[in-house]
């Protein structure tokens, strides 16, 4: 199957062809394009917190999505296994039931860098803990987590967060 890629600055993803990949490939030209559109119209006065950033994105990418084979509906209802929600879930248009959508095939779980500790991570808010202990992502072969960066640059939160799961690994 051809692979898509997805390179930013320092490492690079390739997917196959698959719903999986048009989600990479869709996220990849619109979280750009979110990022420098939300620079743009956010005024002194918005509340700058996860949640809104998340529901701002919402709004961008559900703008855009037109023309895809899924949908995404952002911070999801169900839950396999605890009250904790993915920011977004991605369901193939076709794969739902008279009342909706069944279960998502990917989730999106976003995080404000920098955090005030390791929340990116672990933690009861850790991004990466909720994907390991199925709270998030359950029974999935792939999700992916987004990170708001408010300071420093991408390859800065790179190397920080792979120095947090190596020392945890250690």
């Amino acid at each position: 199957m051809p692979k898509n890629q997805l390179t930013t600055n320092q490492f690079q993803i390739e997917t196959e062809d698959s719903p999986i990949g048009a989600v990479i490939d869709f996220l990849d030209k619109n979280l750009k394009e979110f990022s420098a559109d939300f620079v743009k119209r956010k005024s002194e006065s918005d509340k700058i917190d996860e949640d809104f950033i998340s529901r701002q994105l919402e709004m961008f990418l559900q703008r855009r999505i037109r023309d895809e084979l899924f949908r995404i509906i952002g911070n999801p209802e169900y839950s396999d296994n605890s009250k904790r929600k993915p920011d977004f879930g991605f369901w193939l248009f076709e794969d739902r039931n008279q009342f909706g959508f069944t279960k998502a095939f990917f989730e999106l779980e976003a995080k404000i860098l920098p955090t005030g500790s390791r929340d990116y991570v672990k933690g009861s808010y850790g991004g990466i803990e909720r994907f390991k202990k199925g709270h998030h992502g359950k029974g999935l072969p792939e999700s992916a987590m987004v990170g708001y960066v408010q300071k420093e640059t991408c390859s800065h939160w790179h190397t920080k967060i792979n120095k947090w799961i190596n020392d945890l690994i250690q």
